[in-house]
């Protein structure tokens, strides 16, 4: 490749900082749901690439007990371009200065992706990480997306060696070994698909299955789903596209928009994905399931293979999925409410793709479970309701699902917090976790109060550590005053179980 070397050979990283230290609360940390005070600041961890804009979308945790964050930083900052972002941090949220460079790895796939411009023919890709998964071996794989070669978005994939270097073993990208790119088609127009990666899966096999959203072949959005062999390269055993071996397109039908965010394994090995569909025009938006056998959609989970359901309200996206011990599956995601606030969304589907009525089954929609964090009448006699979007679920080893994601609970106060809620078996809130069944974090209050105007929070991702401990991470413009003021950060916090 012509110009400069791609970064993450064998890493950079620019200006990493961390927030950790002692603070004294009043805060009462035997309480489930309070942060943990043994992990960063009383449970919180921000870290920032050169006061760039940072957001971390997944987290795995090492079987030693260390935390992998990984999602894209604009850092460095001089080229205008996102890139992959990966950190590990101790188990006390400290960083794992045997990682990378100071605890991180940047990676940008290219540096030579054409703009049409005379005067400047060539710009560095545009990447986002938006899923890590550990490989037994220890070694990293973080997927996501890339505008590399040309412009147009595909799936990228690449492995990185426990102390954070690129593994040159993985994917066949000659360019830039140790990474893989993944174009599906080109669209009856000429132009390639817009193809991103949301969710990885490791097979007990060592195979990678990578799932999200394409709009081969004809535009539209389609379920996408790409199985990758223990080596990076595609495993053309997979599914029953002709045109590309190894790759799968589902269409709900209709030429809806369907978009897959979540992918979780059965103990059969069946794969089911979930996401979001446009099933008719007085449901724009419903949870969309499909589960897949090799890659080929299950003829006995749904109507047509594909089961979409219209939630309370008009819109609904599902971004996570529990498989239950017993097979039953359950789908987390967002919906809007009759009032037209959002709110966190839960169905939970018995092994065919029917609404399980058992799951929540005291309430007005049984199979559902509907969470709202807040509420208030206004002087005018109306209601402002919060809007709660839920992007991540796990399931505790008794069985019981906490939900995480983002509210701008409690109203009137001007930002948006972590917020999470956890269920029991059954899909209803336990009385035991946080307050009123809620938790809501403020990353830039250590208070424990709520204040006017505070950092804006936002969750995308969690993981359950062997112990209990819960792991959130997303992103927070709360201050770090060793970089001189705000920026968007990673920003974790572990809560006691």
């Amino acid at each position: 490749m012509k110009g400069k070397k791609p970064m993450g050979l064998p890493g950079l990283l620019v200006g990493l900082t961390a927030v950790f230290g002692t603070v004294t609360t009043g805060i009462s940390h035997a309480q489930s749901g309070t942060p943990d005070p043994a992990f960063g600041v009383i449970g919180r961890v921000l870290t920032t690439f050169e006061t760039a804009t940072d957001q971390a979308f997944a987290v795995a945790i090492q079987p030693d007990g260390k935390i992998v964050a990984a999602g894209f930083t604009t850092s460095p900052i001089a080229n205008g371009d996102n890139n992959f972002a990966v950190v590990r941090y101790n188990p006390d949220g400290t960083m794992d200065p045997t990682f990378g460079t100071g605890g991180g790895v940047i990676t940008n796939f290219r540096t030579d992706v054409p703009t049409g411009d005379p005067d400047s023919p060539s710009r560095n890709s545009s990447d986002t990480a938006r899923a890590v998964l550990i490989q037994p071996d220890g070694k990293i794989v973080v997927g996501g997306f890339s505008d590399a070669p040309n412009g147009d978005n595909n799936f990228a994939l690449v492995r990185y060696n426990p102390d954070g270097s690129v593994d040159p073993t993985f994917g066949d990208n000659a360019i830039f070994p140790g990474t893989t790119l993944t174009d599906f088609r080109q669209l009856p127009d000429g132009t390639r698909s817009l193809d991103q990666l949301r969710a990885l899966a490791l097979q007990p096999d060592g195979k990678i299955v990578a799932v999200g959203f394409s709009n081969a072949p004809n535009g539209e959005g389609n379920f996408a789903l790409v199985r990758y062999n223990p080596d990076g390269i595609i495993d053309p055993t997979f599914g029953d596209n002709a045109i590309f071996p190894g790759t799968v397109l589902t269409d709900f039908g209709n030429r809806s928009v369907d978009d897959a965010f979540a992918v979780a394994m059965q103990s059969d090995g069946q794969l089911v994905v979930a996401g979001s569909t446009s099933p008719a025009p007085d449901c724009p938006a419903a949870f969309g399931l499909v589960r897949y056998n090799n890659g080929v959609p299950n003829t006995n989970f749904g109507p047509n293979n594909r089961v979409a359901t219209c939630l309370r309200g008009t819109s609904a996206q599902a971004s996570a999925l529990v498989v239950q011990p017993d097979g039953r599956i359950v789908a987390v995601g967002t919906t809007n409410g009759p009032n037209g606030d959002l709110n966190f969304g839960l169905a939970r589907y018995n092994l065919d793709g029917t609404l399980d009525p058992t799951f929540n089954a005291d309430s007005i929609n049984p199979g559902l479970s509907i969470t709202d964090f807040d509420n208030r009448a206004l002087d005018d006699g109306t209601v402002e309701r919060s809007a709660d979007f839920a992007t991540a679920a796990a399931m505790q080893a008794d069985g019981r699902i906490v939900v995480a994601g983002t509210s701008n609970a409690p109203l009137g106060v001007g930002n948006t917090n972590f917020a999470l809620v956890r269920y029991d078996l059954n899909g209803v809130a336990i009385t035991d976790f946080g307050s009123n069944n809620r938790v809501l974090t403020d990353l830039a209050n250590t208070t424990g109060d709520h204040v006017l105007n505070s950092s804006t929070d936002q969750v995308q991702a969690i993981a359950i550590q062997p112990d209990g401990l819960i792991v959130v991470a997303g992103g927070s413009d709360a201050p770090i005053a060793a970089v001189g003021g705000p920026s968007f950060n990673f920003a974790l916090v572990r809560y006691l179980p």
